[in-house]
């Protein structure tokens, strides 16, 4: 049901004789624009195509292919596990916030990327925390505003860190495998140090053999799910050139980026 304006909702209960109890109204205002707030994460993503030449051609429009597959996988997921309804809208803007950020990176890869490793993993970061500041506009009325806000500045640092440690050691010999590898391995060690920090803080008086195995299990599907949420995004860059030139860029690989039929040779002989 869609709907808007301001609606007035009055009650009253029936006494038998007399006159009934009435309660005192209540108003709601609905804004219009509610229903459009999750479409605010596609406006910085259109911009990209609109405003950057290098991205109107039709094989820059692929990295949508990912974006919406994710999409799919995390409804798919939900429905799954029967999240209630409430949960499912918080945690789906998290989940258009990171994929939104991790679009964006990429049809900028061109410009943030062929620079100091340092400098492209600000300017990343940057348009991830851009992206998730997005989250406000849909979730600024939420109870949860803050929890759900730290929680997707908190995934696309996990995130982030993966791709830093997969670019570092990756970065004198590159396969698809390989990096696969390591981007898990960097999103564990991020996953980990949030678990110690988190375990410590709750357990500061007390120890809890329980709430540790039960948290540990916790932060293990988050990073499983983490980086299975990444991997068709790096499906796509393994396997098209165009869009494993801005992947190498941003990765900061250069020179041992693979050609296409070298990365499908890399598959099986990656070690």
């Amino acid at each position: 049901m869609y709907a808007w304006g301001t609606f007035r909702i009055e009650t009253e209960v029936p006494t038998g004789e007399g006159e009934p109890i009435r309660a005192e109204p209540t108003t709601y205002y609905f804004n219009p624009l509610h229903h459009a707030s999750g479409f605010v994460y596609f406006v910085p993503v259109a911009a990209a195509f609109l405003f950057l030449k290098e991205n109107r051609r039709p094989r820059a429009f692929l990295i949508l292919a990912p974006m919406l597959l994710v999409m799919g996988m995390w409804r798919g997921f939900a429905g799954l596990m029967y999240f209630p309804e409430e949960m499912v809208s918080l945690l789906n803007s998290v989940v258009m916030a990171l994929l939104a950020g991790l679009s964006i990176v990429w049809l900028l890869g061109e410009r943030i990327g062929h620079r100091h490793r340092l400098v492209t993993t600000l300017l990343a970061g940057g348009i991830m925390l851009g992206c998730c500041a997005l989250m406000l506009v849909e979730i600024f009325s939420s109870a949860y505003v803050f929890q759900i806000a730290f929680f997707g500045v908190v995934s696309a640092a996990v995130i982030q860190s993966g791709f830093i440690v997969g670019g570092f050691l990756s970065r004198k010999r590159f396969g698809p495998v390989r990096f696969l590898l390591w981007f898990g391995v960097g999103i564990l060690l991020a996953t980990f140090v949030l678990f110690f920090v988190y375990y410590a803080i709750l357990t500061f008086s007390y120890f809890s053999a329980d709430l540790f195995w039960m948290l540990l299990g916790v932060m293990l599907t988050y990073a499983a799910i983490y980086w299975v949420g990444v991997l068709p995004f790096l499906a796509l860059f393994f396997v098209n050139d165009f869009w494993r030139q801005r992947f190498t860029a941003v990765m900061g690989l250069g020179a041992v980026a693979v050609s296409e039929t070298e990365a499908h040779e890399a598959f099986t002989s990656d070690f």
